[in-house]
């Protein structure tokens, strides 16, 4: 049986940086594909609906069509009579809906989990702009968390979400499940995968339409990689209680002895003050975005600082929460000329 590993190496050796197709096909194969699995109709469908969730293969959804049924049929050769293959939607095929209201994109995420008739409970949280959470709690404990664009495919008539790759697993202890592929949304059409192995977080993070991975990183832990720590938290705050949440207790215990230090004008209390105020700023807009309590003593702290005659204007650092950011080119990887 040919495996996703044969494909793709049959795409990389038909040069796929020469067409934005081919490349992106590849490009999936590679990044978004068990490639010791069995070579299926199933790839194409999950690739069509990972490439439409751009606007522009909504755009070009012909051209993409095209060139990959030119592609299966040169791999495929007479296999492509099979039914499995002749009864595939290709891309051009496939109508793709968004939501204009927030209560229709949350109903057919519920409707697709019902329809799944499997042994789990779950909950459904709007997040800002156009984003959704589903959190799928599992008798034994294991948590999955799927998250959700605005978008969806209608296939045999169901309205089925375009984005079904970026999913989180956690463990009953709710830590990040090790030894298994991580997908998070990193940031505008930015991806990030991830993986605990041991002690090493190691992954990469995917951008653009191309599906490119663009660069890789490896951590002893998660707030060394700042942009996935985000991501990654920013998620976490719909299940997670915070009274329970190590770095929400430490923010808000930081917090509550600057401002004692500034009452009582320890030496050094204002720069104490100033620092830790932009930490709890930096964490209120990455982090705790919906949170009632770091408001507020991020607001004494600023009256204390007004009232001592410190005019000071702050201004938030991307880096203020402890991060070692690596940074290292995908030397291998094919580029489109």
């Amino acid at each position: 049986m040919k495996t996703n590993a044969d494909f793709g190496k049959f795409l990389f050796e038909a040069k796929p940086q020469t067409h934005p197709v081919h490349l992106t096909l590849y490009n999936f194969i590679r990044n978004f594909s068990d490639l010791n699995a069995t070579f299926s109709a199933e790839t194409i469908h999950r690739f069509y609906f990972k490439a439409l969730s751009y606007e522009h293969w909504q755009k070009n959804s012909l051209e993409l069509s095209q060139e990959v049924r030119l592609l299966l049929e040169k791999y495929l050769k007479n296999e492509m009579k099979e039914a499995t293959w002749k009864n595939l939607k290709h891309s051009d095929e496939i109508q793709i809906i968004r939501f204009f209201h927030k209560k229709d994109q949350l109903e057919m995420i519920h409707n697709y989990f019902k329809s799944k008739r499997l042994n789990f409970n779950f909950k459904i949280y709007s997040d800002k702009n156009s984003t959704s959470h589903a959190v799928l709690a599992f008798p034994h404990g294991p948590i999955h968390v799927y998250s959700f664009d605005d978008q969806a495919a209608i296939i045999q008539g169901q309205l089925k979400p375009l984005s079904l790759d970026r999913k989180l697993e956690y463990t009953a202890q709710l830590d990040l499940a090790p030894n298994v592929r991580q997908t998070v949304y990193a940031s505008h059409f930015v991806s990030a995968h991830f993986q605990q192995k041991k002690d090493i977080l190691s992954g990469e993070y995917i951008r653009g339409y191309t599906l490119q991975a663009y660069k890789r990183f490896e951590a002893y832990h998660l707030n060394e990689e700042l942009q996935l720590f985000y991501a990654v938290k920013k998620i976490e705050r719909f299940f997670i209680d915070r009274a329970t949440e190590p770095l929400y207790i430490e923010l808000v215990n930081i917090l509550e002895q600057t401002l004692e230090f500034l009452k009582k004008n320890h030496p050094g209390s204002v720069e104490l003050a100033q620092k830790a105020y932009l930490r709890g700023q930096n964490a209120l807009e990455n982090l705790f975005v919906d949170d009632k309590m770091i408001p507020l003593l991020l607001k004494d702290i600023l009256t204390l600082l007004t009232e001592k005659g410190i005019l000071w204007t702050p201004q938030i650092s991307s880096g203020s929460i402890n991060s070692s950011h690596k940074r290292d080119s995908l030397a291998e990887e094919p580029q489109i000329n």
